[in-house]
């Protein structure tokens, strides 16, 4: 239906383009392997093992990254006021679709979507029984429901990111390690520790990363513990935490807890809506869990770069490690490196690297509507 509606669009034909390009460069990649050194695969391989073990030894050894990525959050604001829709496909937008509720992404329409070919999907699909409801958007309502949210999270975490309205990046080692430390301590006072409150009252400096004022890192105290322990308080305060948001907000929630974000975004989608998805920090349990993976459920392979690597028979994150040589060969160094620690299940944040410093770019979008192109 979608190839039907759109395959002689401005934009599919601007796709047919950016397809041809990359079937060039998957050419050219093509003469690269078969002009390679006889030895290519031994001395790349050995490089990429050395790299790896560096990559795995900065990974930290307990979960406590945690990505909340609010569950259709512009549609869930919509339906506060207008619960009648939730037995009914939704979306938010006409021109084009913000998000959809559960009931209209089983006919195939999601964000990024043009609204009448969503239209026509749950039309054709549901043999004229249903149609999808278009309703406004509100962005005043989305920001004001987005800093509800974040005034929960920051309770767990003060020095979170909000990546988006909807989406929140939190280090919860801090938290976890006044709660364990200090048992007696409720939530709220592990908060205005986090805040710099001293709890005894006494004026004392507290430090945020510290317990009772004395700077210490958590990961020290989180390692100290057994695994076990640390998994199990970590997923008791998380959905403590999400049970705090759905309480003050009306809204639902879901996280992925990991050792770091690179695999915590990922989980954050595996028991949606409203759950939680532990990986633990083992070797093995990363392995389990990333591995089955297409390597287009990494954050950072988009369209293109799976094209490539589909090209080579790379299909899936196991793929993406055996075959590390082969992409060592043919990408450029700082892509190597990228994939290589995605394939082990470590990120560039592991290593104390921050994506923090001054803002780069600004964007700005506009949809078009029938009749109209960018030509």
């Amino acid at each position: 239906i979608i190839l039907r509606e759109s395959g002689d669009s401005l934009f599919m034909r601007q796709q047919r383009r950016r397809d041809a390009r990359v079937d060039v460069q998957i050419s050219e990649l093509k003469r690269v392997l078969a002009n390679a050194d006889p030895n290519w695969r031994r001395d790349h391989e050995a490089r990429c093992d050395v790299d790896a073990a560096v990559f795995l030894a900065a990974r930290p050894t307990r979960s406590a990254c945690v990505v909340v990525d609010m569950d259709m959050f512009y549609m869930a604001c919509a339906l506060q006021s207008r619960p009648h829709l939730s037995g009914f496909p939704a979306c938010v937008g006409h021109g084009m679709i913000l998000t959809s509720n559960y009931r209209a992404r089983k006919y195939g329409v999601r964000s990024a979507m043009a609204g009448w070919i969503g239209d026509k999907l749950v039309a054709e699909l549901s043999g004229g029984k249903e149609r999808l409801v278009h309703v406004d958007s509100d962005f005043d309502l989305y920001k004001k429901k987005s800093n509800d949210v974040k005034a929960v999270l920051t309770e767990y975490d003060p020095r979170l990111k909000m990546c988006s309205l909807d989406e929140a990046y939190m280090d919860f080692a801090p938290y976890l390690a006044l709660k364990i430390s200090e048992p007696e301590w409720d939530h709220d006072t592990i908060s205005r520790v986090l805040g710099g409150v001293d709890p005894s009252g006494e004026g004392a400096t507290v430090c945020t990363t510290g317990v009772r004022g004395v700077p210490v890192d958590p990961y020290e105290i989180l390692s100290s513990l057994p695994e076990r322990v640390c998994a199990a308080a970590l997923a008791r305060v998380v959905h403590e935490m999400r049970g705090r948001v759905r309480e003050r907000t009306g809204l639902t929630c879901s996280a992925g807890l990991a050792p770091n974000f690179l695999l915590a975004k990922i989980a954050s989608d595996v028991r949606k809506p409203d759950g939680q998805y532990l990986v633990s920090p083992s070797h093995d349990a990363v392995n389990y869990f990333l591995h089955p993976l297409p390597v287009r459920k990494v954050g950072g392979i988009g369209r293109v770069r799976d094209k490539i690597l589909g090209a080579f028979g790379i299909k899936n994150v196991k793929d993406l490690y055996r075959e590390r040589a082969l992409v060592h060969l043919l990408f450029k160094e700082a892509s190597a490196s990228f994939l290589l620690r995605a394939s082990v299940g470590c990120s560039s944040s592991d290593s104390g690297e921050s994506d923090d410093g001054p803002q780069k770019g600004i964007g700005k979008e506009r949809t078009f509507r029938a009749g109209q192109s960018w030509a």
